[in-house]
């Protein structure tokens, strides 16, 4: 009874944004998705090559509609298509039964990019597409990770860099190339220091929102949280209203809410 009732859901929908919040997920799509064609239809058109695919539709929503998701930071939008284009354009040729390569191509696509850090939903289609593109698709071959999949990322990245810091209310990207690893206490990008009894500014910009226990080598629970710009700093850190720090008895930091 417990599996069916968790299909009942525990949460609420979100409230809608404001007005501009959506004029300007408009815009973004707009200029993102109109430069991409626009590099499509004209300035490729004679070479026979391929700009736009359907992923990148996908990405746009990510890119520009929730850009601080941690989805759609810049590490996971390159790095979700092109991981994906090779594993797709691997498994359209190396495989023969096209519904096992369909199949074969999304899950490997996932599973990489969990592994890489780089998840990134679009990922998963532009997998898709390698295997059931048309022939201008697989004539490319592994080109296919670097054009069309490396370089429209690249320019929806450009377009997303210039126009979600153009208002007040957003910021992009929240973080480059910084991943905390929750194997251990000893996070790479946000250390804590055993020694001096402070906690240095992570250089990121994520929040580690932990609680741990006291053992010294195992986290009860680890969530990277995005900054709050409205945070305050406590002892080198940002720190949302409410949290506090204590000293472990036997080392490092726990964290509570």
């Amino acid at each position: 009874m417990r599996y069916f009732r968790k299909m009942c859901g525990c949460g609420c929908n979100p409230c809608c944004i404001s007005f501009s919040e959506a004029v300007w997920s408009f815009v973004g799509a707009l200029l993102g998705i109109g430069a991409v064609s626009y590099l499509h239809f004209n300035l490729l058109a004679e070479a026979d090559a391929v700009m736009l695919i359907g992923s990148f539709g996908a990405s746009a929503v990510l890119l520009y509609g929730v850009p601080n998701a941690p989805l759609s930071q810049p590490r996971n939008l390159v790095g979700g298509h092109v991981l994906s284009a090779i594993v797709g354009v691997f498994m359209a040729q190396h495989i023969p039964v096209l519904w096992m390569a369909c199949a074969l191509a999304v899950a490997t696509a996932i599973f990489v990019m969990h592994l890489t850090a780089t998840l990134h939903p679009p990922g998963g289609a532009t997998a898709l597409i390698a295997v059931i593109g048309s022939q201008k698709i697989h004539s490319l071959g592994y080109g296919y990770a670097f054009i069309p999949a490396l370089s429209g990322a690249l320019v929806l990245l450009a377009v997303a860099l210039l126009v979600n810091n153009i208002p007040h209310s957003r910021r992009y990207p929240q973080y480059w190339n910084r991943v905390a690893c929750v194997a251990c206490m000893r996070l790479p990008c946000c250390r804590m220091r055993r020694s001096a009894g402070r906690i240095p500014a992570c250089r990121c910009g994520l929040f580690l929102r932990t609680c741990l226990q006291d053992r010294p080598a195992r986290a009860k629970a680890i969530v990277a949280m995005l900054a709050d710009p409205d945070g305050t700093m406590v002892s080198g850190v940002r720190y949302r209203a409410g949290w506090r720090a204590e000293r472990s008895p036997h080392r490092g930091f726990r964290f509570c809410i």
